[in-house]
């Protein structure tokens, strides 16, 4: 029997029903698309990932919503209605930034994961170490994991 009022149930003898949620979802991994990627122009984009918002890009490259928003024709802030691939545009608080952009470890670590995965299963720990041995240099590790396989 379920009832809306447990207590009631209780009261009358009847049997006392909860939905206990069970199903969990694992933590979405890092993904290497959020790097920031610039063509041989200067251009600076940014891939939008679901994870992204339109606040957190905004200081995260340095610029007003209002450059990003005319930067990519945007009428509002819904990272939804935008393109895939948002254009940052450059000023002068961004424009060092856009030069020395360097991933995060977290960053490398994912790469490094998704570089070799052809090649073994390598777990973060693991890829975490090979960085650390190559003073996280993306391309050495690579190196490194695929000469030891």
């Amino acid at each position: 029997m379920v009832d809306d009022n447990p207590a009631a149930a209780a009261a009358s003898g009847g049997d006392i029903v909860c939905a206990v949620p069970i199903a969990v979802q694992s933590a979405t991994p890092l993904r290497d698309q959020n790097t920031p990627t610039t063509t041989r122009s200067g251009v600076l984009y940014h891939e939008v990932t679901e994870t992204d918002t339109f606040q957190g890009i905004c200081l995260r490259y340095k610029v007003t919503p209002v450059e990003l928003r005319r930067a990519n024709r945007m009428m509002g802030t819904n990272l939804k209605l935008a393109p895939s691939k948002l254009v940052i545009p450059s000023n002068e608080s961004n424009q060092k930034r856009n030069v020395l952009l360097e991933p995060t470890k977290e960053e490398k670590i994912a790469s490094l994961v998704a570089e070799v995965s052809r090649v073994t299963k390598l777990s973060y720990s693991e890829a975490r170490a090979y960085l650390e041995l190559a003073d996280w240099d993306l391309g050495c590790a690579i190196g490194n994991v695929k000469e030891g396989f």
